[in-house]
């Protein structure tokens, strides 16, 4: 077990490597099935991997952190009211399943907007 782990951290599947060690260690995954654990295994690499890519990418967008509600300059260009977007500040859309949709022109500042939901 122990020289598949090492190859594992070989071929850079660091996730798996640690997955397969939890896995030896764990009573619960001891009834699953060769496919089931590989199946597990597996998934948590891909998982690893995504979550890698998404911090990748928000690292290098370079988005501005620390936002606050006071820094927003309303004006009627925006077409957003205060209103609408403190409505939109709580988040209800998500408890009623429902999307939003942010559309502009370049530059009126779709992206600042949404670096407050972050």
């Amino acid at each position: 077990m122990q020289q598949l782990i090492k190859d594992l951290k070989e071929l850079k599947l660091n996730g798996m490597a640690n997955y397969l060690e939890q896995q030896s260690s764990s009573i619960l995954n001891q009834d699953l099935s060769f496919e089931e654990r590989l199946e597990l295994i597996v998934h948590h690499e891909l998982t690893l991997k995504r979550n890698r890519k998404i911090e990748r990418l928000v690292r290098l967008a370079n988005l501005k952190h620390g936002l606050s509600l006071e820094n927003i300059t309303w004006s009627d260009k925006t077409g957003l009211s205060r209103t609408q977007l403190l409505s939109l500040m709580k988040l209800d859309n998500l408890t009623h399943k429902q999307n939003i949709l942010i559309t502009g022109a370049t530059g009126c500042g779709k992206t600042h907007l949404l670096c407050y939901w972050e």
